[in-house]
């Protein structure tokens, strides 16, 4: 099909026309809020490419032996048609393009976000873990306790643990019990005899993920404050790991002085770390419950699903 002089003519008004309407006044006028100017540009910029047609165009495009070339409010009305048609297809497309640009921008910058405040959560945690436990570890050598070389290999895995395989979004259920299980040992024998300690573990963590280091700060925080309490008999520090079909709950209690407990409902770092991570991890997939009680403080945690 073999175009005339006059439509390319009326195609490149058109096209003018939204290169003004993409280039110019949708990033100076739309893109600021000047919605009216905007509008007010495209109505005349439309009413001068018609006018431009009728008057210019088509009488020296036209065959000159026309006798019929004359302007006409129908000629212009048509002529403005065809401009809307043609700038406005433009922009259009031109637009929705940018939107889904921006909305990919949006998009990856939210992702780097996400992945920046994970890495400084990262941070506050794994020097938390390891100062607690060579605390704990430095007690034992000043005593030359015999299971000191045993406890060192614990943490060197537990270190390994925390500084390489939990970069990963997720790690294998087992290995996540594992770490807990050794944590436990650790701040066990460092506690000694002044608390009775438990561990439950119910359904198969096989094939199952979590986030890495998830559930840590609520153990820590259980020997934290169990095993500050001063009592005549061992305070009990209990732990219960349920593993279900689609979810995965931990809970801790331990027994608390009164008014620590009231203190602790918000947290303190380790749990209001714990909260950042889960709502970047497991987004309206989770529930942290803080629970004071006369004298007993619990803690349950439900995650569903798998790391986002």
């Amino acid at each position: 099909m073999r175009l005339s002089s006059q439509q390319l003519a009326e195609a490149a008004c058109g096209a003018l026309l939204a290169a003004l309407i993409v280039f110019f006044a949708m990033p100076k006028l739309l893109y600021r809020g000047r919605a009216g100017s905007f509008l007010l540009f495209c109505i005349v910029g439309v009413a001068t490419i018609a006018v431009i047609e009728e008057v210019v165009l088509d009488p020296l495009l036209m065959a000159a032996d026309n006798p019929k070339i004359q302007v006409t409010m129908n000629g212009l009305r048509w002529a403005a048609l065809e401009a809307l048609f043609a700038s406005f297809s433009i922009a259009a497309m031109v637009a929705m393009y940018d939107h889904l640009e921006s909305r990919r921008s949006l998009s990856a910058l939210a992702e780097l976000k996400n992945e920046a405040e994970l890495a400084a959560l990262k941070s506050q945690l794994n020097p938390h873990l390891i100062l607690n436990t060579l605390n704990n570890l430095y007690s034992l050598a000043l005593e030359q306790h015999e299971r000191t070389p045993e406890m060192v290999l614990m943490l060197a895995n537990i270190l390994r643990y925390s500084l390489y395989e939990s970069e990963e979004a997720s790690a294998p259920l087992e290995r996540e019990i594992e770490i807990l299980q050794a944590y436990v040992v650790l701040q066990e024998i460092g506690i000694g005899e002044r608390a009775a300690i438990s561990f439950d573990i119910t359904g198969s963590p096989q094939g199952r993920r979590i986030a890495p280091l998830l559930i840590v700060p609520i153990v820590e925080n259980a020997f934290k404050h169990g095993g500050a309490v001063v009592q005549e008999t061992p305070a009990n520090i209990h732990f219960q790991l349920r593993i279900e079909a689609d979810s995965i709950t931990f809970v801790a209690e331990n027994p608390v002085e009164p008014q620590q407990a009231a203190d602790d409902t918000n947290g303190g770092i380790g749990l209001n770390n714990l909260r950042g991570r889960l709502a970047l991890l497991y987004p309206n997939r989770h529930s942290l419950q803080v629970i004071p009680g006369d004298g007993l403080f619990r803690v349950v945690l439900t995650v569903t699903g798998e790391p986002a």
